[in-house]
């Protein structure tokens, strides 16, 4: 990574940044600006780049998407797609770009995976899909994501399991 590059990394964080994380930045920007003796103008310039990406199953690969897409605003000429190897891909964006889907896709990420694994709980609970109970625990306290889970349980459909028997 050249020094434009990194600058301009920074110049993002530091426009994207709250309260102090960003005034913090941009003493910094300004420091390594003075050091290397790069002005704005420089480091403003929107120059495209290819950014490989990889994602593990369709979940991830939906939110990447979306997630850049959000960024850089349904753009869709900015987006590859391997065929070859259908768990990767590239994201063509400013380095700016480029950090901001990282952070947003891995905040994203974390919570789509904690919502799905209550969704799972709460679909388990309304379709009553579980063992026969043999002993049960009356110290057994509910979790705030329990709870989350048996009201998301109540809204769901039930879907009803019933044997297909052929007749002769």
């Amino acid at each position: 990574m050249d020094k434009l590059e990194l600058l301009q990394k920074i110049k993002a964080l530091a426009e994207m940044g709250v309260n102090g994380e960003a005034k913090n930045t941009q003493i910094i920007l300004e420091k390594l600006m003075k050091k290397y003796g790069i002005n704005d103008a420089e480091i403003e310039e929107d120059k495209i780049n290819i950014y490989p990406i990889k994602w593990r199953g369709f979940k991830s690969k939906a939110l990447a998407i979306q997630v850049f897409f959000s960024i850089i605003e349904d753009d869709k000429t900015r987006y590859f797609f391997s065929y070859k190897n259908r768990q990767s891909g590239e994201l063509h964006c400013t380095s700016a770009e480029f950090l901001e889907w990282q952070a947003k896709y891995q905040f994203y990420q974390h919570h789509l995976n904690n919502d799905l694994e209550i969704f799972y709980t709460a679909f388990i609970q309304r379709n009553k899909i579980f063992g026969k109970l043999t002993q049960c625990e009356e110290s057994y306290k509910l979790t705030e994501s329990d709870l989350q889970a048996l009201l998301i349980a109540e809204s769901l459909n039930k879907h009803d399991y019933t044997l297909q028997i052929e007749q002769k």
